[in-house]
């Protein structure tokens, strides 16, 4: 009788969720929790934490997220491996947005292991991939991550090479691969240099892993009109760590905005590094974190520095080799040949 009770004010709760009654949602399953089951702890644990996310109170929502999380050791939970995947997956997702990079690394892998499907398991090693890049992984243990990414892709078998015809198999094939370049927030880059490329030597494919139109950042900046004019309003732009700026620092350059930046060991940390360096004004990017402070300072307080920069930056970009995009391609196209070269003959592309 009491699970019925109890089942009833979760069917009720879910329902006023849906229809975005947080208030009345939160009620109902503060009540259902209070009957002795525990089977259901887990559910609602897990939708108390989307309530009070969607309330934006994100302290209060990783709180129910790690006791639902906590809830799945229970011998009474019900939950299916699908369902705690999913969970993992929506707790990871917060704990990277406010800061708990590592703790979003250990909710991506633990969904990773609960996921069946080749698909989902990608796309969660695509999310366990950035949060790496974001915490202070070191590049080994980014490697190993990046191996088991490729080690997943090569079951997808995804690569349409019996679809080229007589003329272009005779050229080297090089497939980029990407959510959607269609709607990716660096789409203007890809094109460019995709226009570029050398066709009599070489047949590009982009291929999409899946049918989103958009993702979260793509449709902020598409929202955001005057987005570029928004940097007339900024002085000094500071570059995250250790996960650098790449378009953004582009953008910030071009329209005159001096950008600081703080480098490491790894790649994804130097990513303005070597932008600036090819702009021209690779002093702005330095290795610790007091230069990255003192560096700061000293050109907010340098207002003539402040005022040539702001006029010449955007000169300074369109003249240098980081805007040079059919040097760029030509340089990795080198690259490419130089690689398919070491490994033909072990017949990789037969």
């Amino acid at each position: 009788m009491k699970n019925n009770i109890q089942e009833n004010l979760i069917h009720q709760a879910c329902k006023c969720f849906d229809d975005s009654d947080y208030t009345r949602a939160k009620e109902l399953f503060n009540k259902a929790k209070k009957y002795a089951a525990t089977k259901y702890d887990a559910f609602i644990f897990y939708y108390l934490a989307r309530i009070e996310e969607n309330q934006r109170d994100y302290a209060a929502a990783y709180n129910f997220y790690s006791k639902s999380i906590d809830s799945f050791h229970s011998l009474e939970c019900t939950l299916n491996d699908k369902y705690k995947a999913a969970i993992y997956m929506r707790c990871a997702h917060l704990c990277l947005s406010i800061g708990y990079i590592w703790n979003a690394v250990a909710y991506y892998y633990s969904a990773y292991d609960l996921s069946e499907n080749i698909e989902n398991k990608l796309d969660i090693l695509s999310d366990y991939l950035m949060s790496l890049t974001a915490s202070n992984a070191t590049s080994l243990e980014i490697l190993e991550a990046t191996q088991k990414y490729n080690k997943a892709m090569q079951s997808l078998k995804i690569l349409p090479f019996k679809h080229v015809n007589k003329e272009e198999k005779k050229k080297k094939c090089i497939a980029y691969i990407s959510p959607d370049y269609r709607y990716h927030v660096m789409y203007s880059f890809y094109y460019n240099l995709f226009a570029k490329y050398d066709k009599n030597n070489f047949y590009v494919i982009c291929l999409s892993l899946n049918k989103k139109k958009d993702d979260a950042y793509t449709e902020k900046i598409k929202s955001l009109l005057d987005y570029l004019e928004r940097y007339l309003d900024v002085d000094i732009a500071l570059d995250t760590y250790p996960y650098t700026g790449g378009g953004t620092t582009f953008d910030a350059l071009y329209m005159g905005v001096p950008v600081v930046s703080l480098y490491g060991e790894r790649r994804s940390s130097r990513f303005g590094l070597s932008i600036l360096t090819n702009a021209g004004v690779g002093e702005l990017a330095v290795p610790t974190q007091k230069e990255y402070v003192e560096r700061a300072v000293a050109l907010a307080s340098d207002w003539d520095l402040l005022d040539v920069l702001h006029k010449n930056l955007c000169t300074m970009l369109e003249n240098s080799p980081a805007m040079d995009a059919e040097g760029y391609v030509r340089e990795i196209e080198g690259k490419y040949k130089e690689i398919l070269s070491a490994v033909h003959n072990h017949d990789v592309f037969d």
